[in-house]
């Protein structure tokens, strides 16, 4: 099944997403469809494990919507490794957008050299995603 992997330090933020998508989006029972990490390391390890689940053939998780700060790993990093990972293993590669309050000229410019493909303002409107 493809999910949504949500990624953010703050609980509170991760469930406004999950209801954008759910409510917004239309996504019925978003709980199904989606997957969370309260930092990027854990992201990177749910996305190993979740490929390694899949015998190393796919990742379920065609988008991925992460925070940029955040203790322990950073979104900037993790997106740097779950691509690094993927294409190691020679996987399809995801569809990562940071959702962030920094869209500052330099944060932005930094997330998409470390390989996220857009940068949102938070708060989230469903609009970006469609």
């Amino acid at each position: 099944m493809k999910k949504i992997l949500i990624i953010d330090d703050e609980q509170f933020n991760i469930e406004s997403v999950k209801i954008i998508l759910e409510y917004q989006g239309g996504i019925y029972n978003i709980e199904t469809v989606s997957s969370t990490a309260l930092n990027g390391l854990e992201a990177v390890n749910l996305i190993k494990k979740n490929v390694e689940d899949n015998n190393g053939t796919f990742s379920n998780y065609p988008l991925i919507l992460t925070d940029l700060n955040m203790p322990v790993m950073d979104g900037n990093t993790a997106a740097l490794q779950i691509r690094e990972y993927l294409y190691n293993k020679g996987l399809e590669q995801p569809i990562i957008i940071a959702i962030t309050g920094h869209c500052e000229d330099a944060f932005v410019k930094g997330a998409l050299k470390d390989g996220i493909n857009m940068v949102v303002g938070k708060p989230l409107k469903y609009e970006y995603l469609k």
